[in-house]
């Protein structure tokens, strides 16, 4: 943090010190993360996002793969039953698909969202981007209702 000041100087309460750090590039979420920053740290900005989840929709292939690396638990679940996996898949971005499956995501696991129990998992979540689709059933994926 003594190398970037403005990474800093933009924590304030409406913000947790994840994402400061990550926008001020991949080598500096690192250090944190190997200064001890969980890369589970929260990450909601108040929303039901988790930090890797906002990385994923946004197709953040370092941060992801930085998390994926220092142990992110890639089933932590928001408050509507979300994985990071559902959102790369639904924002269309298969190389943070490959990442997090490579880590060793759940391909099968299943979304609940816990106000109306909609199921889904990442191949319902892919049905806009055929690539991925196709990426995911290569790989043994199933819908949520073939389970």
């Amino acid at each position: 943090m003594r190398q970037h000041p403005d990474a800093h100087a933009d924590c304030d309460r409406r913000m947790p010190p994840i994402y400061p750090i990550a926008e001020a590039g991949p080598d500096l979420l690192r250090a944190a993360f190997e200064a001890g920053l969980s890369p589970d740290s929260d990450g909601s900005l108040g929303e039901s996002q988790t930090f890797l989840q906002s990385r994923a929709a946004e197709g953040d292939l370092a941060a992801v793969a930085l998390c994926v690396q220092f142990g992110a638990d890639l089933e932590r679940r928001n408050d509507r039953g979300e994985t990071a996996l559902g959102y790369a898949c639904s924002w269309g971005h298969l190389e943070v698909v490959r990442a997090l499956l490579d880590g060793g995501a759940d391909i099968n696991a299943v979304e609940v969202d816990p106000e109306d129990g909609y199921r889904n998992t990442a191949l319902d979540s892919a049905r806009s981007h055929p690539e991925i689709t196709a990426y995911l059933r290569a790989a043994g994926a199933k819908r949520a209702t073939e389970l």
